[in-house]
């Protein structure tokens, strides 16, 4: 899809995104400063990219999947230290991410739910 508006890349995000799956592949990817620690930008930017270029929105989200896999199994086998893992867990694992954010709003909504139906008083006597 190429630009969505804005100033144009300097960088051909369509080769990017190809360059990214590529790596991605292969099951020494466990990072994606790994993918830009060779290139002219930093790893920050690949979120920027992916809201200026379609096909490189795709390539990233294919690629952070994969890293989870990676990561995961590199766990597994004892390569990678669980707490490198569970502390960073997030950043790849987007479906963990949304189902802790939907839990986090259900125990949100639940507890002013609670805290609604009390009348004012009731919790200045549960602390006296």
């Amino acid at each position: 899809m190429g630009n969505q508006g804005g100033r144009p890349s300097k960088y051909d995000l369509n080769k990017e995104a190809q360059e990214l799956l590529e790596w991605s592949q292969s099951s020494s990817s466990l990072c994606l400063y790994q993918f830009t620690f060779d290139k002219p930008y930093l790893a920050v930017q690949l979120t920027e990219f992916a809201k200026q270029n379609e096909e490189f929105s795709l390539a990233l989200k294919k690629a952070k999947e994969r890293l989870v896999v990676h990561r995961e199994a590199a766990c597994n086998q004892g390569k990678m230290n669980s707490r490198i893992w569970n502390r960073s867990v997030r950043i790849y694992d987007h479906m963990l991410r949304e189902e802790e954010e939907a839990t986090k709003d259900a125990d949100a909504q639940r507890k002013f739910k609670i805290i609604s139906t009390q009348p004012p008083h009731f919790f200045i006597h549960q602390y006296k």
